[in-house]
């Protein structure tokens, strides 16, 4: 059975759509790349078809584009542009020991949340971690402003 599009979010089209124009590569080249059709290509940055999943990650990947920063962007920020700012690396960086500690047999998290709406924490943690990076990023723009000046 197909999983189709229906579920993905239309901004991916947008998001990939941006980053054929920055990276100036064709549809073509995608499609050789991805091992797909041109026809799929087009159709699905027409909005035409609905892809597959899979179809969404091989013209991810022949696009180049960091799997979890792009669903961080579309997905939870809902934003595209916060796919290439330089906080995305350290929001991404910041997922991956969340989710070890949370698979842990026996960690703690998931011990002190085991009657708990884990889905929520995971939103809270989530919404404070890019509330981090952006506190920092301004720190450090208010730093550079500041060197510029003197």
């Amino acid at each position: 059975m197909r999983k189709n599009c229906d579920s993905i979010d239309p901004l991916y089209i947008e998001l990939y759509k941006t980053e054929i124009a920055d990276q100036k590569v064709s549809r073509r080249t995608i499609a050789k790349e991805s091992k797909l059709s041109h026809t799929t290509i087009s159709n699905f940055l027409d909005g035409v078809t609905s892809p597959t999943y899979n179809t969404l990650i091989a013209i991810g990947d022949a696009l180049k584009v960091r799997r979890i920063d792009a669903f961080l962007a579309v997905e939870i920020l809902k934003d595209i542009t916060s796919y290439n700012q330089p906080g995305m690396e350290v929001l991404s960086s910041l997922l991956y020991p969340l989710g070890l500690s949370l698979a842990g047999n026996g960690s703690p998290i998931v011990e002190n949340f085991k009657d708990r709406d884990l889905a929520a924490f995971n939103a809270r943690m989530i919404a404070s971690a890019v509330e981090s990076v952006a506190s920092r990023e301004r720190a450090l723009n208010s730093f550079r402003d500041k060197r510029e000046y003197t």
